[in-house]
């Protein structure tokens, strides 16, 4: 059976039972997986219509569908292939609006790098 208007959302029980979630209020909004080295690319996304470098380790990604106002939340990490494996990278979210959010990246020795895999995701109320 189809779900239909969740413009109120929709309550699940806990796999245990003994509290319930909005499961509208609970999804992801928006997430990227993008590849910041050379010509910047989306190697995969959900709601996420373009991409801007700004130089080393700054980028800005524009939402497809605006959040309702710049007060929702993003996180993101990432990692770079170096030898002998990947290493992890450390990622600050700056500033956001309704429809962008503007991500910075530093290695390990906190200088701003590029990343090859910058992974985010963005979670509030759509507009």
């Amino acid at each position: 059976m189809p779900l239909t208007n969740l413009t109120k959302g929709l309550t699940v029980d806990s796999e245990g039972g003994s509290a319930t979630t909005n499961l509208v209020q609970g999804l992801a909004k928006a997430w990227s997986l993008l590849d910041g080295t050379g010509t910047i690319a989306l190697s995969d996304s959900f709601n996420i219509g373009s991409t801007t470098d700004h130089g080393t380790g700054d980028y800005t990604l524009t939402v497809s569908n605006a959040f309702s106002s710049a007060n929702f939340s993003c996180t993101a990490n990432g990692r770079q292939d170096e030898s002998p494996g990947w290493t992890a990278m450390t990622s600050s979210v700056g500033a956001t609006a309704a429809t962008t959010v503007r991500i910075t990246s530093r290695n390990t020795s906190n200088t701003a790098t590029d990343q090859e895999q910058l992974h985010s995701q963005l979670m509030g109320d759509l507009a």
